[in-house]
Order: C-alpha cells, then sequence, then structure tokens
C-alpha cells in the first residue's frame, strides 16, 4: 500500500455460557506488522502488537430489572486497527471519544466498561454506561466517561434518543 504496511492481525475467541442468559467471552489478538520502510523501527515501536478482552455479559432476564456488561481489555498502544472500542460509531475526527488521547508507544492502554440496558416494554428502553482508559504514559491523562440515555422505538424502523454523555480526559 502507500505506506508500506504489511498487516497481519489473527485473534482467537472463546465463550462459555453459564446459563442462557450468563456468559463469559474472550477474544485475544495478535498483529505482525512489517513496514518495508522501516518507519516503526525509526521511532523505537514494535512491530507485534497484542491485544485481549474479557466479557461478563448478563442478560436482562436473569436479573430481571437490567442486563449488565462488564469489559476489560488491554491494548498494546501500537495496536493497528481499531484506537476506541467504545466510540460506538463515531469518528474520532468528528466527536471525542475515550480514546481521544492514546498515544502511539510500547506501552499498554488498559480500557473498563460496564454497560447496563433495561428493556422497560416494546416501546421504551434506557442505559447507562461507564468506561475508563489508562494509558499507561507519562505526561498523558487518563480518561472516563459517563452515559445515560432513553429510547422511544417509535416503529419497527424508527427510534428516537435522548441521551447525555460526558468525557474527562
Amino acid at each position: 500500500d502507500q505506506f508500506g504496511l504489511d498487516l497481519k492481525t489473527y485473534d482467537v475467541y472463546a465463550s462459555f455460557n453459564f446459563t442462557p442468559s450468563i456468559a463469559l467471552q474472550g477474544i485475544y489478538y495478535w498483529q505482525n506488522i512489517d513496514v518495508d520502510n522501516g518507519m516503526l523501527a525509526a521511532v523505537g515501536i514494535d512491530d507485534n502488537a497484542k491485544a485481549w478482552k474479557a466479557i461478563l455479559d448478563i442478560k436482562q432476564d436473569a436479573l430481571k430489572f437490567t442486563g449488565l456488561r462488564f469489559e476489560y481489555q488491554q491494548q498494546d498502544n501500537n495496536f493497528v486497527g481499531v484506537r476506541d472500542p467504545y466510540s460506538f460509531g463515531k469518528d474520532a475526527a468528528q466527536a471525542a471519544t475515550i480514546a481521544q488521547n492514546m498515544p502511539w508507544n510500547n506501552n499498554t492502554t488498559k480500557f473498563f466498561f460496564v454497560y447496563a440496558d433495561q428493556k422497560w416494554n416494546d416501546k421504551w428502553s434506557s442505559y447507562l454506561r461507564y468506561q475508563q482508559a489508562d494509558f499507561d504514559t507519562a505526561g498523558i491523562d487518563d480518561a472516563k466517561g459517563y452515559g445515560v440515555g432513553v429510547t422511544y422505538q417509535y416503529t419497527p424502523a424508527i427510534a428516537f434518543r435522548l441521551m447525555y454523555d460526558y468525557l474527562d480526559f
């Protein structure tokens, strides 16, 4: 390609269901980054990045009042790909994300994420979320984010959502 980057990403995924409503999941990624022009070596960046995530997913039917999702992730700061697993499809150039200050170095970022969602009936649902990032780099502030939202499902194809997000980094 135009940057001389030959990137191979591999992953292994596992899941164990304790019950139909409670699952423990995990995924491990590793990359082999081969840069023809020596760009990474010139700045001292390792070319074998790794990332992993552990998830405990509890559906609302198990707890009755809410569903809960707990995630812990470690990602090398030189991992090529999704730099913010909790951006929810937002383009970082257009909107602030939890990983806005994520550096490009040989350290590891640790993400923690909690998501609670409630389905009240066929029309109304709500959610609460907390996210945290520890960039493991001196001089770069860690980040935290909070969010809350309410959704009204007008038709199967149309929904309205009122939400509030707060990011601190």
